[in-house]
């Protein structure tokens, strides 16, 4: 079970050691004294830092392919955040990601895409809008968030759902906010 091994994603050396998390899986540490995660070193791994100077792994959004990190909410749920550059933003992605162009992913990419511009501002707050969030009106903008967010967290693709049903909340949304905002400001 343990031995030296190359890393695939840096090919760096490294020891394959016991897992912390369960005796029965192997580990890739960087030394044979299993101090050290290789996690934690990968040469290939892209880190930001927040503004309290701790540091977040990277991946990529599949929706929009833009760089994120994931912040564990206090319910234990896992949200993606935006970077900017080499800096963690305290941003949730799911409120800016913008999905894909058309073209970019296949059939399922484009039937969102088209979809999205078949929704277009109507003059009174729709039906549609409030029932693809699941809300009624009247409702405000912070009821209008929550139910986003809510939706975002099992219809995103970086969370296991189509980029058609989340383009089709992220639209709703979008409306609503802006009907919402124009009446507030009026």
């Amino acid at each position: 079970m343990a031995g030296w091994g190359r890393c695939k994603r840096c090919g760096g050396r490294i020891w394959w050691g016991t897992s912390p998390f369960g005796t029965g899986r192997a580990f890739p540490f960087d030394d044979a004294d299993e101090q050290q995660s290789h996690f934690e070193t990968c040469a290939a791994q892209d880190w930001v830092t927040d503004s309290a100077s701790t540091r977040h792994r990277v991946s990529a959004c599949r929706a929009c392919n833009a760089r994120v990190w994931w912040e564990t909410t206090y319910t234990g749920k896992r949200r993606p955040m935006d970077v900017e550059g080499d800096v963690a933003t305290w941003t949730c992605h799911l409120d800016t990601c913008v999905g894909v162009a058309p073209g970019a992913g296949g059939e399922e990419y484009d039937a969102a895409w088209a979809r999205q511009q078949q929704l277009q501002p109507l003059a009174s707050p729709s039906e549609v809008w409030l029932s693809e969030l699941g809300l009624s009106w009247p409702c405000t903008l912070a009821d209008a968030t929550h139910a986003f967010r809510r939706l975002a967290l099992t219809h995103h693709p970086d969370m296991g759902g189509t980029v058609s049903e989340f383009v089709r909340i992220r639209q709703a949304y979008d409306q609503l906010k802006q009907r919402l905002t124009e009446e507030v400001e009026v």
